[in-house]
């Protein structure tokens, strides 16, 4: 698996791979046109299949507001619940770094071509990366200045994710999402992203939308048709 920037003036692009050999997707930005577009190439048979392509700025009228909601639902969600170490020691809850800061797992992929390229490592080892997994008592959340952390507790054998934990140096406090509001926060983001995009006319904004849809529709059971637009 790769990533790639190319920087060029007015033709700059963000490619990456996918789990299928030879297929990697692009988003571009052409200055000439003014536009953005995504799309799919197939290396194997040089096809190409474009998923949109919007005025730039559209895209960037999308993206403001976008982040203004979203702005909001980080707020209510990531912000909204402070929690004290200790409870979650009386809850018998443990916790495991998600970042380098407060852990020691192995790299996972390396950075060259002046910062512009990245890629997996060949020599990477999951077997590695789950053998460095720490459980971390709560309390040890007072000795870090900033981290993110999986919150998890062992109940009947089973390993359980309960949430995460966020901290931030800006920030004083540890704040708490747990899954179910988590899953709340990413339906919503869905849900916002597919409305904002029926406000916005670009190529295959119709074919966007579907598939939003689908994706709501496959990884909620419940999706109130009334948070839809049409």
């Amino acid at each position: 698996m790769f990533f790639y920037v190319q920087n060029n003036p007015g033709q700059e692009k963000w490619t990456f791979s996918s789990l299928q050999p030879g297929i990697h997707y692009t988003i571009r930005y052409w200055s000439g046109k003014k536009t953005i577009d995504f799309h799919r190439k197939d290396e194997n048979t040089g096809e190409y299949y474009t998923y949109f392509e919007i005025s730039t700025f559209k895209f960037l009228l999308l993206m403001r507001r976008f982040t203004k909601v979203n702005e909001y639902l980080i707020k209510e969600f990531w912000l909204g619940r402070k929690i004290n170490p200790g409870k979650l020691r009386r809850k018998q809850c443990w916790l495991i770094a998600l970042d380098s800061k407060n852990s020691t797992y192995p790299e996972l992929h390396k950075i060259y071509g002046g910062g512009r390229r990245m890629k997996i490592k060949k020599d990477f080892s999951f077997n590695a990366a789950i053998d460095a997994l720490e459980f971390i008592d709560a309390k040890e959340l007072q000795n870090c200045n900033e981290g993110s952390f999986l919150v998890c507790s062992y109940k009947s054998g089973n390993l359980v994710c309960q949430g995460w934990v966020v901290k931030y140096a800006m920030l004083k406090g540890n704040y708490f999402i747990t899954k179910k509001d988590f899953n709340l926060y990413s339906k919503l983001l869905l849900v916002v992203m597919h409305n904002l995009i029926s406000m916005t006319s670009f190529d295959n904004s119709e074919e966007v939308r579907k598939e939003i849809r689908n994706i709501l529709t496959k990884k909620y059971s419940t999706v109130h048709r009334q948070l839809l637009a049409d």
